[in-house]
């Protein structure tokens, strides 16, 4: 399978080491190509400052290619960034920046299913995903998908 990561990309190295390489180990892919990139800092976190609008706009299109690509998202919550250690209580602005809300949304829009990594944080998190509360949780959901095709997210409410 497929598999989209979306977390705060103050995170990024962290969740590289962890939850994509069990991903990884679990036989499925990580499409998510911001798990690379090179071009950190404090300049290009949040709205990326130091970054031009063209770099900016080409790495919002590759980041939604990279859904698309996808055969499903998982987003990880801000609350679980805590948790696991990979940031402080006073980097929680940072953690707040939003891009994977609107790549949650990219993925309900063009039906992919969500899983949701952490304790959901909004409504949507809530009723249009699936729950994993530890990375283990998120292969086990993943294999249910594979097994079930795909069919066993919640029914999503939008499309009623």
């Amino acid at each position: 399978m497929k598999v989209y990561l979306a977390a705060p990309y103050v995170v990024r190295d962290p969740l590289r080491l962890s939850v994509a390489g069990v991903v990884r180990a679990a036989g499925h892919e990580v499409t998510s190509t911001w798990l690379e990139e090179t071009h950190d800092g404090p300049g290009s976190l949040g709205t990326a400052p130091a970054l031009t609008l063209q770099q900016v706009a080409e790495h919002a299109r590759d980041d939604l290619a990279d859904v698309e690509r996808s055969d499903v998202l998982v987003q990880v919550t801000s609350n679980y960034c805590l948790q696991a250690g990979w940031a402080r209580v006073a980097d929680q602005p940072r953690l707040m920046t939003g891009g994977r809300s609107v790549e949650m949304g990219y993925a309900l829009a063009h039906d992919l299913p969500v899983i949701v990594l952490g304790q959901p944080e909004n409504i949507f998190q809530r009723a249009l995903s699936l729950h994993a509360s530890t990375s283990l949780g998120v292969i086990r959901l993943l294999r249910d998908l594979v097994e079930n095709q795909g069919h066993s997210r919640p029914t999503n409410p939008l499309h009623r």
